[in-house]
């Protein structure tokens, strides 16, 4: 049979209402409609909402035989390499159109009260507008079912300039480049849905 996954369950405001045991296959159903939902349907102001579409690679990327697979991890506030958001991992395509798509929705839960909630909040008025980024690690793979990524490069959206332009950012494309610079590694189309908690948080609520 399939193996259990625990889920959790959140009412209005994020509130944690109980939790339950699902199949493999129950969990499926419901990551498919969590990313079928409308940009925006799962934040509310406790959680900060990403999405991760469609990745075009750049010709270097597309032409370099031995990536074969790409991954997509999400790094903001307190999130690590073990709690980072991360995408499905997908082939590479073999040819034109040099096209990815990680069709990934996921949140970043800001519960009132919370250590994630004061650190937000302290960024938020630090002058480092770095620490509130939201960063998007693009990783290849150098053999199909390989463990271990290569990372390939990265992009970012800023929470403080979502909350000084009073908007959320809705199929932005970042541009995708290595950690040095030199390579550029293809456009990335994200949505960061946040202005909600942002302005909660903002104004200690």
């Amino acid at each position: 049979g399939a193996e259990p996954q625990r889920l959790h369950l959140a009412g209005a405001g994020g509130r944690s209402v109980g939790s339950l045991s699902a199949s493999v296959s129950a969990a499926a159903i419901v990551d498919r409609v969590r990313r079928l939902a409308p940009p925006g349907a799962l934040a509310g102001d406790a959680a900060l909402e990403v999405r991760v579409g469609k990745l075009t690679l750049a010709p270097g990327l597309a032409a370099d035989a031995d990536v074969v697979e790409l991954g997509v991890e999400v790094e903001c506030l307190d999130l690590d390499d073990e709690t980072a958001l991360k995408t499905r991992r997908v082939a590479k395509p073999a040819s034109a159109p040099s096209v990815v798509d990680f069709a990934f929705a996921g949140e970043v839960e800001v519960v009132r009260g919370s250590a994630r909630e004061r650190e937000l909040r302290a960024n938020l008025k630090d002058p480092r507008r770095d620490l509130t980024n939201v960063s998007f690690y693009v990783n290849g793979y150098r053999a199909a079912g390989s463990r271990t990524p290569t990372p390939l490069g990265f992009g970012s959206l800023n929470l403080r300039a979502i909350l000084d332009e009073r908007r959320d950012e809705a199929d932005a494309l970042v541009d995708v480049v290595s950690e040095d610079g030199k390579t550029r590694v293809g456009s990335l189309a994200v949505s960061l849905v946040a202005l909600k908690t942002l302005q909660r948080v903002a104004a200690g609520r």
